[in-house]
């Protein structure tokens, strides 16, 4: 009796072993499979309904991967210029075998060279003619170019229209959320109204916060002559100018001169996200801008311009104009 009642025993716990481990399993283990499996079919359902794409840079990785549900591998990295970037051999395989290659049109002759390297130049389409070149820093033109991008997967994928048309919606409606939530903030950190000397890739995203941009420049950093850096000084300090707004990807010792000379703070903003964990994507990119405007004058304890300003660059234009001369002959060099 003794050894049946201990066989009992042991089968009872058995029993509760092999239940309290289902249960374990039924929390822990099985949702966590089960969302690898769904992640892994969707991809695999959108593989088998042929959606194949490619896009150029980390804005439009967002938008198409939004609208379509997937996520993209973009060619170029977010601190790039895209009319800069020299295609490497891996790109081949991003676009070889794509439907649609997204691309804001300044990409420049080295798309077109590896498009047609793989037979592809019929796939490019260039979104920037489409939404009239409009800045997809401000949010009412990114929901542009999202109208735009799902017009095309449309066409291209009808029987997906309904699902591209579902995702535009709700992209949409978080696009216009943030943007409230942007201005909001804008106001409570008492941005409304300051002065800014802007390099013109971020004019439009300074302006929808609210801020007063009474300079600006369109060169990318090589390009800026002596000349015309000594004038954005000049006509900076006479506007009181009170902050400088850089575009990362365009360079950022410009702004960082005119900054230093004036005294007046600043702020690197990007165009793409994925440059910085706090920016890893559109919406979060917008919130990281934001920030670096908001930091750099808490940086300098809000200051506005000084009296001295104007004397102070005028002055300073002899300090920086090795530089830029440096700049000039090397660009010179290349020509030649």
């Amino acid at each position: 009796m003794e050894g049946a009642t201990e066989k009992m025993t042991l089968k009872k716990k058995s029993a509760f072993i092999i239940i309290l481990g289902l249960l374990l399993l039924a929390s822990n283990v099985v949702p966590k499979n089960m969302a690898v499996n769904i992640q892994i079919n969707r991809q695999n359902i959108a593989k088998a309904v042929g959606v194949n794409v490619a896009v150029t840079t980390t804005t439009l990785a967002d938008f198409v991967g939004a609208i379509i549900g997937k996520e993209i591998e973009p060619i170029i990295n977010p601190g790039t210029c895209p009319a800069h970037y020299d295609s490497e051999p891996g790109d081949i395989a991003l676009v070889q075998d794509a439907d649609i290659v997204f691309c804001h049109g300044f990409e420049g002759q080295w798309l077109d060279d590896l498009l047609t390297s793989v037979n592809k130049s019929s796939a490019k389409y260039p979104l920037g003619p489409l939404v009239a070149g409009a800045p997809w820093g401000v949010p009412a033109n990114a929901i542009k170019y999202l109208e735009v991008i799902t017009a095309k997967l449309n066409n291209t994928y009808a029987g997906l229209a309904s699902q591209f048309n579902t995702n535009l919606q709700t992209y949409t409606n978080q696009i216009n959320a943030k943007a409230l939530e942007l201005q909001e903030l804008a106001q409570n950190y008492s941005l409304l109204h300051k002065k800014a000397v802007v390099m013109i890739h971020q004019f439009g995203f300074t302006s929808f916060l609210g801020l007063d941009v009474v300079a600006n420049w369109s060169k990318s950093d090589e390009l800026m002559s002596v000349q015309e850096v000594a004038a954005l000084i000049t006509e900076a300090a006479e506007a009181q100018a009170e902050i400088v707004i850089s575009n990362l990807q365009s360079g950022t010792n410009v702004g960082e001169e005119i900054a230093n000379d004036l005294g007046i703070p600043h702020a690197i903003l990007t165009n793409f996200p994925q440059n910085d964990p706090e920016a890893a994507n559109y919406l979060s990119m917008l919130e990281y801008n934001l920030e670096q405007i908001r930091q750099a004058f808490s940086a300098t304890g809000n200051s506005a311009n000084s009296a001295l300003g104007l004397f102070v660059g005028l002055t300073s234009i002899i300090i920086i104009a090795p530089y830029f001369l440096h700049q000039e002959k090397r660009n010179k060099q290349k020509k030649h």
